[in-house]
């Protein structure tokens, strides 16, 4: 029997026949169905056959149906049947003719008023699931549908928990403490966090998401980190009333204490501004320009042949967080070092440079080959921290240019951004752009390098990742000439260059190379930093307190968890054997025997978010937002 992505127009799964593929999702394939035996159609979900072996995943895809079932609400998307057909489950669910609001992204010819409308009916059907116990924990445009008769529908309840509520708890049930899922762009501070949510946490998905389609533009999308107040709704989109555009903010408020109590206060505030329904006109879909390659080079071919042996091609992950906001909590350090490391614990010692940063608050911050230096991009520009002090080495005119900074083995700084930014600081404050090999002039003004990484010993050699028109994009600089790739739908944010260059971002964890760009994702967590540990390995922290480890050469891909309860926000290393992992709360942890990350010693608490991490045998730095150095060393 045809399974999921085999099914196509003709095929039959049981008692329905296959119209046609409507697309992938994280577990399942979706098909447009016609049920044979009630004669409607229907949106199928049928399991990946990668998934249908493992008992928490099919826990999960029947879980999404059975939550979704206890909802009857005209703005939730139905579910008919579920089952099994011959060893593979699948969701019947109602089939609603349209777009998802992600379509609508940056749409202006869809007036504000009926954008308004829909976030407004996402509301209502988040207070009926809340009034059920139910949240939802991953509110994003690609799980609101929006039909042909332009009513707005909240789908995807795989991630929703179900909580026990009475009438004096419906705003403030939560969910297992330390357990983080959802998408992370759109998720709240205490989601990140891997804190308690509640109601409230829904809410703030519920917020940005109606910020990001009223606007066009994402909060993170310039400040990652949110510790630049967010500009008014009301100043981005006049054509709403104020009443909903702060609405709308209140909900977005990063401190869950102000927003509002629960949904229903929030619908008691936008119900009376909307009006009624107007029509609906859907945007003529632009299709992706067609990929621009590079040069080929032999050593390149090898690289992505080694990477399709490693059968890791699932596509899984579509959104993806760099750092989280809020103050630090305290780490979770385990009272009980093993013995047999406690001497090593022990011995270590810890300094702190307070020297105010200039360019703080910082957004990415990243170390020389060597350790000597660390460069940041912020707000005041671009630093450079060298013999226990910050200095500014480049300004720029637009803020929000800059997006990643990388220092170079001769003192010079590389830096990427907005519109093909891809220049080179040196040491004497001149400017040296890359020239972009293989675009246009007005196609690298499309190009946003988000991440930038130089290969250790090499020189200048270095790439730079991001993304071109939805599309991920790597160039590779020797010299001052890069030769650019384009490649498939998804955006890069992190890149580590070594043998093998490794990237992770929207379509999640990617080999790249100058003839193409692959992607290699499994199911492990959405990445928020990476980097080599040695020449065969790669270590990528996760959004759910884990610590990813590749080694291509052996296709070893192993998930280890960390003994805390946030992300992973930085991970350094000499070598498989001494690797550091730290997380959002400035927590540090150590790769032990058998994959464990520990906690390790008790490192200085700072009031930011460490943002990067360099590790040598016996040494291990950390810079955190603000630009406070902590610098350990063994006694």
């Amino acid at each position: 029997m045809k399974r999921g992505p085999e099914l196509q127009r003709g095929d039959v799964f049981g008692r329905y026949a296959i119209e046609k593929p409507l697309g992938q999702g994280g577990m399942g394939t979706v098909l447009r169905a016609r049920d044979t035996v009630l004669e409607r159609t229907v949106a199928l979900k049928i399991m990946r056959p990668e998934h249908a072996t493992k008992q928490s995943s099919i826990a999960r895809f029947f879980r999404e149906a059975k939550v979704a079932a206890q909802l009857t609400h005209p703005n939730v998307v139905r579910v008919y049947d579920l089952g099994e057909v011959e060893g593979t489950a699948f969701i019947a669910m109602e089939y609603v003719p349209g777009q998802s609001l992600r379509a609508y992204l940056g749409d202006g010819s869809t007036p504000a008023s009926t954008k308004l409308r829909w976030m407004t009916e996402v509301a209502r059907a988040l207070s009926a699931a809340h009034a059920r116990g139910l949240l939802h924990r991953d509110v994003k445009p690609e799980n609101i549908l929006i039909s042909t008769e332009g009513v707005a529908k909240l789908a995807d309840f795989g991630l929703a928990k179900r909580q026990e509520v009475t009438a004096d708890m419906r705003a403030s049930f939560h969910t297992q403490v330390g357990f983080v899922v959802g998408t992370p762009v759109y998720m709240a501070p205490e989601q990140l966090r891997g804190g308690e949510v509640d109601a409230r946490t829904d809410q703030f998905g519920w917020a940005i998401t109606a910020y990001t389609v009223l606007t066009g533009q994402h909060p993170r999308a310039r400040d990652p980190q949110l510790v630049r107040p967010i500009t008014p709704l009301h100043e981005l989109c006049p054509d709403i009333p104020l009443r909903a555009a702060e609405a709308v903010m209140r909900a977005l408020s990063l401190d869950r204490s102000r927003r509002f109590r629960d949904m229903e206060e929030l619908l008691a505030e936008l119900e009376p501004t909307i009006g009624s329904r107007p029509s609906l006109t859907p945007p003529s879909p632009t299709g992706p320009p067609p990929p621009m390659r590079g040069s080929r080079q032999m050593a390149d071919e090898e690289a992505l042949g080694c990477a399709s042996r490693m059968r890791m091609l699932l596509r899984s992950r579509r959104e993806m967080a760099r750092l989280m906001d809020g103050p630090p909590t305290a780490p979770p350090f385990a009272n009980d070092v093993p013995s047999d490391q406690e001497t090593l614990a022990e011995s270590w010692w810890f300094a702190m440079t307070v020297t105010p940063c200039p360019a703080a608050p910082l957004e990415r911050a990243a170390f020389s080959p060597d350790g000597s230096r660390i460069v940041a991009v912020g707000a005041g520009g671009i630093a450079a921290y060298e013999d226990g002090a910050w200095r500014i080495v480049a300004t720029h005119a637009d803020p929000d240019g800059p997006r990643c900074v990388a220092a170079l083995e001769d003192g010079s700084v590389a830096i990427g951004g907005r519109e093909g930014l891809a220049v080179r600081v040196a040491g004497d404050g001149s400017v040296h752009p890359w020239t972009l090999e293989g675009v246009s002039p007005s196609e690298q003004r499309g190009i946003t390098f988000h991440a930038v990484d130089v290969l250790p010993g090499a020189g200048a050699d270095l790439v730079f990742a991001g993304e071109h028109a939805g599309r991920v994009v790597a160039a590779f600089a020797v010299g001052m000439q890069a030769a650019v790739t384009i490649g498939h739908p998804g955006s890069i944010y992190h890149v580590a260059y070594g043998p093998l260059v490794i990237g992770s971002g929207t379509a999640g964890i990617e080999v790249l190379t100058r003839s193409g760009i692959e992607v290699m994702v499994d199911e492990g967590p959405v990445s928020m930093c990476l980097a080599h540990l040695d020449d065969e390995t790669v270590a990528i922290g996760g959004v759910d307190a884990s610590v990813s480890v590749i080694t291509p050469s052996t296709s070893r891909y192993l998930v280890e968890r960390v003994e805390t309860t946030a992300a992973i926000v930085a991970v350094a290393g000499a070598d498989r054997r001494e690797a550091w992992a730290v997380d959002a709360n400035c927590g540090l942890f150590r790769r032990a025997r058998l994959g464990r990350w520990i906690p390790w010693v008790r490192a200085p608490r700072t009031k930011a978010q460490p943002i990067a991490a360099w590790a040598c045998a016996g040494k291990l730095v950390v810079v955190d937002a603000n630009g406070v150095v902590l610098e350990g060393n063994r006694s």
